[in-house]
């Protein structure tokens, strides 16, 4: 049986509201005599097409222009960047510097960025 997810909202008493609450039902019901897993956790928009788009196609691409970069330099260019905002502790095992992958970032992260 193949995921399903299901967007929904707690409320200011703590309680679950699913707008698809009947289809929610059927699905569960399709699982009947298994052993489920559950996951609850808020909801993060991931960034837009959009958002993408207009990251390679105009700010590194004008940034590329500007400092001699080549168009096939494009991803090395968006590594540094990456590096030097997107930072995470070095590696605790080698010491090497990591970065956070962007398409892990939500809309607004990726805005900031």
């Amino acid at each position: 049986m193949a995921d399903r997810l299901w967007l929904g909202r707690v409320n200011e008493a703590g309680k679950l509201e699913l707008p698809e609450r009947q289809a929610f039902a059927r699905f569960a019901a399709s699982f009947a005599g298994k052993v489920v897993e559950l996951v609850l956790r808020e909801h993060k928009q991931r960034r837009s097409a959009k958002q993408n788009r207009y990251y390679w196609g105009v700010v590194l691409a004008t940034i590329a222009a500007e400092e001699g970069y080549r168009r096939s330099e494009l991803e090395e260019l968006h590594d540094g960047f990456a590096h030097k905002f997107l930072a995470l502790p070095p590696c605790p095992v080698t010491g090497s510097p990591r970065r956070q992958r962007t398409p892990k970032t939500d809309t607004e992260a990726f805005g900031v960025y």
